[in-house]
């Protein structure tokens, strides 16, 4: 059931991304526009608003422009987190900063955002919100992509910080600040586009916030793994910028003189191997299973308030695929 759904996911989404910045951007910018367009792998955020408009109505090529503005507003972030990460690569191709520069690739980031904007707007009209609709759509975002850049900040702090500063509370609330918030966003924008109910709207929120916070658990974990092709970035960045992810947060509680010794050698082959020993051990599988398990709790109760059983079906799978990873 996902499949089917994904399959016209990108295509279409990232058509409709690139009229936008077409229309938007000057000759010198668009470029750097279908680049950053272009770096996007996944289109998980489009699929999500998809699913919670289409929860309400069949019709779900109405939501294309939302689908547009959540993945606009996705690129606007990762240009920008590629600069704080100090991340040369993604997607096997040289970064929007290293290709463009600082000064042009957050102008970028900022063209990108406010065209974003745009997108949303076009998609509220569309549809014939009125104007309250529109107030709190407009607030949604403004105040979700606001905390998302805290929870940004709060991993840059926590990279200076000691591991016995750093509490798991502390990371979760940050994983929800940034990619559960993003979540969050995508779906309930998806379910106020097609103008369902406040208190509707609300339990598509509490479902994609969850699905979020278990999508950057597994994301964290995918980046000691060495699969650039999964992340889009060069593995083990996460260990190198010293960021208190959940697998060093486990691998510091059970085995701390160990990662305090690896953090002292030169990264080479010897300790790559020697940290994904430990982030593969049974102790940190346990407690990172039973730390999603707890975030899932009654998530299948959720589920059932949503009426399309494809719907449903295909939100669960997504939960279910990303808990297996």
């Amino acid at each position: 059931m996902l499949t089917e759904f994904l399959a016209e996911i990108k295509s279409k989404t990232q058509e409709t991304m690139i009229a936008w910045i077409d229309n938007s951007c000057s000759n010198n910018l668009l470029l750097g526009g279908h680049e950053a367009i272009n770096l996007k792998d996944d289109y998980e955020r489009a699929l999500i608003v998809r699913l919670g408009f289409q929860s309400i109505r069949e019709d779900w090529h109405h939501a294309l422009d939302a689908m547009a503005s959540i993945e606009l507003l996705d690129s606007s972030l990762l240009v920008v987190d590629d600069i704080v990460d100090e991340s040369k690569r993604r997607k096997g191709n040289d970064s929007i900063h290293v290709k463009y520069g600082l000064k042009n690739t957050l102008i970028l980031s900022h063209v990108l955002k406010s065209t974003s904007l745009l997108a949303l707007i076009n998609s509220a009209k569309t549809n014939q919100l009125n104007k309250n609709e529109i107030t709190h759509l407009l607030n949604l975002t403004e105040t979700t992509y606001q905390n998302m850049y805290f929870g940004e900040y709060q991993d840059l702090y926590y990279e200076n910080e000691s591991f016995d500063n750093i509490s798991l509370d502390d990371y979760l609330d940050m994983i929800k600040r940034t990619t559960g918030l993003h979540l969050g966003l995508s779906f309930s924008t998806g379910g106020l586009i097609a103008r369902s109910t406040k208190n509707y709207q609300n339990l598509l929120w509490e479902i994609g916030v969850r699905l979020g916070i278990i999508l950057q658990i597994r994301d964290d974990f995918i980046d000691y793994l060495d699969l650039e092709s999964v992340t889009q970035k060069p593995a083990y960045g996460d260990f190198l910028r010293r960021k208190k992810r959940l697998p060093l947060l486990l691998a510091y509680k059970h085995y701390p003189t160990k990662i305090k010794k690896l953090f002292n050698l030169p990264f080479e082959e010897t300790v790559k191997n020697e940290l994904l020993s430990v982030i593969s051990d049974e102790k940190i599988k346990n407690d990172s299973n039973a730390i999603v398990s707890n975030i899932y709790s009654n998530t299948d109760q959720l589920l059932l308030n949503i009426k399309p059983s494809k719907v449903r079906i295909a939100v669960s799978e997504f939960f279910h695929l990303i808990r297996k990873l």
